[in-house]
């Protein structure tokens, strides 16, 4: 149930989006100002009336939709239309990450990860050595226990 709603509210969110984007390429292609394709939404919403079926299987002639006479309306005067100011880009300095100098001296941290990086590079070279099966194969499993000496 829940999938099914969501489809639905993505659906007409898709919907919405396209009547917006119609409209606005309707108003850049006339140039026309937000306020002045307000106002023809509005009349043709007003004077929008469903239609009667054709009698006699006529044809209706189609409607063309006309804007209204008078531009603006008296109401529309009070409100102040927002239009948009070209952006200018401008230059931004982007913080660099200070580079990250060794330490010229080795911490004890790091020297007991080089010592298990040897360690892994020998066992897996003695592992590698034992998928032959044969008869040095308990040889090189005891060569690799013989090599790792534990710190104390």
């Amino acid at each position: 149930m829940k999938n099914i709603i969501s489809f639905i509210i993505i659906l007409f969110l898709i919907s919405l989006a396209g009547i917006i984007w119609g409209v606005y390429e309707f108003q850049t292609a006339n140039g026309l100002k937000t306020s002045q394709t307000l106002t023809m939404i509005r009349s043709y919403l007003i004077s929008w009336k469903p239609k009667k079926p054709p009698e006699n299987n006529q044809k209706p002639a189609p409607e063309m939709i006309v804007p209204p006479e008078k531009s603006i309306p008296e109401e529309m005067l009070l409100i102040t239309p927002v239009e948009s100011a070209p952006i200018t880009p401008t230059k931004i300095e982007l913080r660099r990450m200070p580079k990250i100098e060794k330490p010229k001296v080795k911490t004890e941290a790091q020297r007991l990860v080089e010592d298990g990086n040897q360690y892994y590079d020998a066992g897996v070279i003695h592992l590698q050595n034992t998928f032959k099966k044969d008869e040095t194969f308990d040889k090189e499993n005891d060569l690799a226990i013989n090599t790792w000496k534990p710190r104390i």
